[in-house]
């Protein structure tokens, strides 16, 4: 049985001065929650006749600017991240916020795909 080569692009690893291993804490749904510093925030709803997802983007006053629909997670957020870049907007700074973002429309996409509800957490 011959040795199975890396691809070219797989590099060997080394440590960076002063690398460590940082043990994550366990993190609280609300205590731990931010609100997004520019008051912007999602909804996220199915649309099972269109085989979509819905997400769309409100301000502090609760009104919906624009609506995404997409079927993929990487379809939506992509197309997020190119009307904010296009309109030279900045709806969501707050990496966890974001992160959040996309762990949602991924339990949205999982939903859609076993034809299961979807609630937004």
């Amino acid at each position: 049985m011959s040795a199975q080569k890396n691809p070219l692009w797989i590099k060997k690893q080394t440590f960076a001065k002063g690398f460590e291993v940082i043990q994550a804490r366990q993190r609280h749904d609300i205590r731990d929650f931010k609100m997004e510093p520019t008051g912007h925030y999602i909804l996220i709803r199915l649309l099972p006749e269109s085989n979509q997802i819905s997400l769309a983007v409100c301000n502090k006053s609760h009104e919906i600017l624009e609506e995404f629909r997409g079927r993929t997670a990487k379809d939506i957020y992509g197309a997020i991240f190119e009307f904010e870049e296009k309109n030279n907007l900045s709806w969501f700074t707050n990496k966890e916020h974001i992160a959040y973002i996309g762990k949602e429309l991924n339990k949205a996409q999982q939903a859609m795909e076993r034809d299961e509800k979807y609630w937004q957490e």
